[in-house]
């Protein structure tokens, strides 16, 4: 594919746009089982949130790792962000009307989107730059747009994705790159452009604020962080004591497949990492503590779940599969069927499984997915408290056929109304 740079003529991308020095830089994709948590922990990425010249007015400039720092004089109009938690972050900060392109669509859950009132989101308006797959470069030449707002690495994180002469020639020839890619601890074959260094990560909010500045809406950002923090502050407040805490377990939404189960860590070694927050947040205890040896998943069947015996199972990424036919999954030709019903058919029917206490106690609930920016996150915080305790926090309602839910207001624990408007800048 690098030999394919030079049939390109155009000049460098947009003559405004001024970049600056990277920083520095790269694992497998998430969702992967078996990835690696071990290697030494990186310090928090910085990111520029003062730049002078944008105080003044004058340019619109933030700095992430890996990508370093961009400069507009008014803020990017076209924007090309990269699965949920681009698409998450660009509703949330009410840029979405700037996107007209996303890398890769796959796996974008508008349920949460659906969720927030009169929120207006239709990504089948919005293009693709991975139409098979994996990206199509001539298409980033196609799309011509001012921001790749994704961390480069995760384009070559893919099987037969970009190597790094393409993600030189995009930069050099379309966008910059601006982004990174913290939702779960990083592989030993994670790349490392431009720097070929391990690069920090960055977590939700630091995310948030850092594309706000770009922007110009730090206003929304910072609203943003206050209704998270007094989610969390409020949930944390109620919390039973650690000993009173149910134990829980991961395993995946897909059902056992020749007996292995895989059962994902809720923790990530990882503090900024933000595709499982919600767990950390509320500070659960895993059934599984002990078992993953350095990694964030750990293969085990029916009897290792029974040793285990969580008081709770969260089947991960049940969201995501919620609505898909197991026939689409499994040599199966009930199309009537769903992934996640077939699952929970599987641990409520196995002579082991059956036996697990979350099984008894009727405490099989579908879980959540690891693809998420703020506004998932708020609805995500919220499902998992009233599971967990609906003693304290009220019953959760389970999924309606859309896959949203439906709380009385006065049961809600954060304000849908207040999403909206901050949203729409009214703060």
């Amino acid at each position: 594919m690098a030999d394919d740079a030079t049939e390109h003529e155009a000049p460098t991308r947009r003559e405004y746009v001024k970049y600056g020095g990277a920083l520095v830089g790269g694992g497998l994709l998430a969702g992967c089982v078996g990835q690696t948590e071990s290697g030494n922990q990186s310090e928090p990425a910085a990111t520029n949130t003062s730049d002078e010249s944008e105080e003044k007015g004058e340019s619109y400039s933030a700095t992430i790792e890996p990508t370093g720092r961009v400069e507009f004089d008014e803020p990017p109009e076209s924007v090309v962000p990269a699965l949920q938690f681009g698409a998450d972050l660009m509703v949330a900060l009410g840029q979405w009307d700037r996107v007209e392109w996303m890398a890769f669509r796959r796996n974008v859950d508008e349920t949460f989107f659906r969720m927030v009132p009169e929120l207006s989101f239709d990504l089948d308006e919005v293009e693709t730059l991975s139409p098979e797959g994996t990206l199509d470069k001539e298409l980033f030449y196609s799309a011509d747009p001012d921001l790749l707002a994704f961390d480069p690495n995760l384009s070559m994180a893919y099987e037969n994705g970009f190597d790094v002469d393409d993600v030189q020639e995009v930069q050099d020839n379309v966008a910059p790159w601006f982004g990174n890619h913290s939702r779960r601890k990083r592989g030993d074959s994670w790349y490392q452009w431009p720097e070929e260094e391990e690069y920090g990560y960055v977590g939700m909010y630091d995310q948030v604020e850092t594309y706000a500045q770009l922007f110009g809406v730090k206003d929304r950002a910072a609203a943003l962080r206050e209704l998270h923090d007094e989610l969390i502050e409020s949930v944390r407040a109620d919390l039973p004591s650690e000993s009173d805490r149910p134990t829980i377990a991961l395993p995946h939404a897909l059902a056992p497949r020749d007996g292995e189960i895989w059962v994902y860590n809720p923790i990530s070694s990882i503090p900024e990492a933000y595709g499982k927050k919600q767990y950390r947040d509320l500070n659960v205890r895993d059934a599984f503590s002990g078992w993953y040896e350095g990694e964030s998943s750990v293969t085990t069947d029916a009897e290792g779940m029974l040793e285990a015996d969580p008081d709770v199972i969260f089947l991960h990424f049940g969201v995501t599969f919620y609505n898909d036919s197991a026939s689409e999954w499994y040599d199966s030709s009930d199309e009537d069927t769903t992934v996640v019903e077939r699952t929970m058919e599987t641990y409520r029917s196995d002579a082991v499984l059956s036996e697990l206490t979350a099984v008894q106690n009727d405490r099989l609930y579908v879980g959540h997915t690891g693809q998420q920016g703020p506004l998932t996150n708020l609805f995500q915080t919220e499902m998992l408290a009233k599971q967990l305790y609906p003693d304290i926090y009220g019953e959760f309602p389970g999924l309606d056929d859309d896959g949203t839910w439906e709380i009385p207001e006065a049961e809600r624990l954060f304000d849908r109304q207040r999403v909206a408007d901050i949203i729409d800048g009214d703060i």
